[in-house]
């Protein structure tokens, strides 16, 4: 049985070497291939982000359905009817994808050097690469939800180490091309694809003392329901997270595509740190709520401390990049790839990180919703911030350039995260847990501003290595935690203490 330590533990380690593999990684692909045709990469992950609406919450319901107690056959049966739906949506899409390729190739990017003709087969092996990833997540959805977590983040340790460090060899020895590139990423995503289902097929049988076999053709109806409750919300999420990139793609020029994905991804760091906590929460939530009456203590527990653990993680963070984004840019991609853009890209990561930050601070909130299954709400956020980003996202670029991207951004998201309260702590949780959050938010902030702040003005005027300031801010920040909490300060054994933490009733 794995511990919550060790789940956490693994969740993190798989996010850290994601993270990790993008800020290394990406310099040397511009360094192969230049930063137009590693603006095409980016828009391997833009078309990843888009069709993930054709998920339309399956993963999710899988995850869900996976947690809970059900037998080894309900399980094996739901996932065959699951991924055969999967396959279907999968195909259609790859066609449209395939067949749209040459249009998106005219009418969508505006390239300097790479012929269309080149353009539209990149995006047809895009469209294969892409539709074999958002398959494998059927896969990795039930393996997480059985509790497996230490090996699904282990195989997507060495998927992303493969996908993303071992292309650099084929550049070194074979050919640097983007050809090269899209095609690895295939290869890839086959072998993981099929090494995940074998994983689930043998802890399934594992968990059943019989053969497995499927006891209806039909997907339950409280799934579909959910599925179906979900898929709205998919695709308006998919549209709300990606229309920056598909305006800033369709507006301008394929570097500055680049350009601005490098700022989306260094702003994007706090939701990258907090993702696995929430992933690992979420299968917790949805074991609690399903009997809410007897687990509301347990409910109060998870939620104050996970709100707790995504203050402290995500605030210091906040404060380093608003603090030091241009130093950060240029120690990662370097002065010679960002030249004239380098004041524009500042002011773009500043706002970016800053509606990052709040999309954040909705997690706890998104995923105790959708453990209940009231996805009506989240539907009626996704819709209200169409309406409201898409007018104004045109509006700021057409008067600030690319540095008005971010402030759309900021703005739905500081109305979803309100919106979001609202709701739950009007309907589903007691208002004490939203002082706790309101005073664990101001707490942290202040600590923060008072680690990270005056070592800032200090690096300004003597002009020493800034690196050094955030170890030594991030030290104090720590220290301040531990001194804020009196029950680690008072306790004689620390390690129990420690060990407590990571401690989530279930």
């Amino acid at each position: 049985m794995e511990s919550n330590f060790l789940r956490i533990l693994s969740n993190y380690g798989a996010k850290i070497l994601n993270i990790f593999s993008v800020f290394i990684f990406i310099p040397i692909y511009i360094k192969f291939l230049g930063i137009e045709n590693f603006s095409v990469i980016s828009f391997y992950t833009l078309i990843l982000g888009i069709v993930s609406f054709a998920d339309s919450g399956i993963s999710s319901a899988v995850i869900k359905e996976f947690s809970l107690d059900n037998t080894p056959n309900y399980k094996y049966t739901l996932f065959r009817n699951v991924e055969r739906l999967y396959i279907l949506i999968c195909i259609a899409l790859l066609t449209i994808l395939i067949l749209s390729s040459k249009l998106i190739a005219v009418n969508w990017l505006n390239t300097k050097t790479i012929p269309v003709d080149d353009l539209a087969y990149y995006i047809r092996l895009i469209s294969l690469g892409v539709t074999l990833q958002l398959f494998s997540s059927v896969y990795f959805g039930a393996l997480f939800g059985l509790g497996n977590q230490i090996i699904t983040n282990t195989f997507q340790i060495v998927w992303n180490l493969a996908k993303s460090g071992l292309v650099i060899l084929m550049f070194i020895f074979y050919k640097n091309t983007l050809e090269v590139y899209f095609v690895w990423q295939i290869v890839v995503n086959i072998i993981y694809l099929i090494l995940l289902r074998y994983i689930l097929i043998v802890k399934l049988k594992k968990k059943s003392n019989e053969k497995l076999f499927i006891t209806e053709r039909k997907i339950p109806k409280h799934v579909l329901s959910y599925i179906s409750g979900m898929s709205l919300i998919a695709i308006i999420s998919a549209f709300n997270i990606q229309i920056d990139k598909i305006v800033v793609s369709s507006y301008f020029t394929l570097d500055m595509l680049g350009y601005y994905s490098i700022s989306s991804i260094l702003s994007q760091t706090p939701v990258m740190a907090c993702t696995p906590l929430v992933f690992f929460i979420f299968p917790v939530f949805s074991k609690l709520s399903f009997d809410q009456n007897h687990n509301f203590l347990k409910l109060r527990i998870v939620f104050k401390k996970i709100t707790y653990f995504l203050l402290i993680l995500s605030i210091p963070i906040l404060i380093t990049i608003l603090l030091y984004a241009k130093e950060l840019l240029l120690l990662w991609i370097g002065h010679k790839t960002i030249t004239s853009n380098l004041d524009d890209i500042v002011v773009v990561t500043r706002l970016l990180i800053t509606g990052s930050f709040f999309m954040v601070l909705q997690l706890p909130l998104f995923y105790f919703l959708l453990s209940k299954n009231k996805t009506r709400y989240m539907m009626m956020q996704g819709i209200a911030q169409i309406i409201i980003e898409v007018p104004i996202l045109i509006l700021c670029i057409k008067y600030f350039g690319i540095k008005g991207v971010g402030v759309p951004w900021i703005i739905i998201n500081v109305f979803a995260l309100i919106y979001l309260m609202y709701i739950v702590f009007n309907k589903y949780l007691p208002k004490d847990i939203f002082i706790f959050s309101l005073r664990s938010f101001f707490k942290i902030l202040s600590l923060a501003i008072i680690a990270f702040v005056p070592l800032y003005y200090s690096y300004i005027y003597n002009n020493y290595y800034f690196i050094y300031n955030i170890l030594i801010s991030s030290f104090v920040f720590v220290l301040g935690i531990c001194y804020l909490d009196k029950k680690f300060l008072r306790s004689k054994n620390k390690k129990d203490i420690f060990r407590k933490i990571f401690e989530f009733p279930n």
